[in-house]
């Protein structure tokens, strides 16, 4: 459908694996400065990890008028 996929991973040494995914990128989600530089790039985000998270780099990725979809907690 043309969708260029994002992944984050807290994991460098799984680039490869997420890249044979079907990944087009992938940022460590632990570094504050690769997360500033995604401000305002993303349409829509989709969590699928069950872990607490400092949502506030996410939403400043962003663009305006972009949705979030955070996983279901059990």
């Amino acid at each position: 459908m043309g969708a260029e996929v994002t992944a984050f991973s807290s994991n460098p040494s799984k680039e490869q694996e997420v890249r044979a995914m079907g990944a087009d990128h992938v940022v460590n989600s632990r570094s504050p400065e690769a997360l500033k530089e995604l401000a305002g790039q993303f349409d829509l985000i989709i969590n699928t990890v069950n872990v607490d998270l400092n949502w506030q780099p996410y939403f400043e990725a962003l663009a305006s008028a972009a949705t979030s979809i955070p996983s279901a907690r059990c």
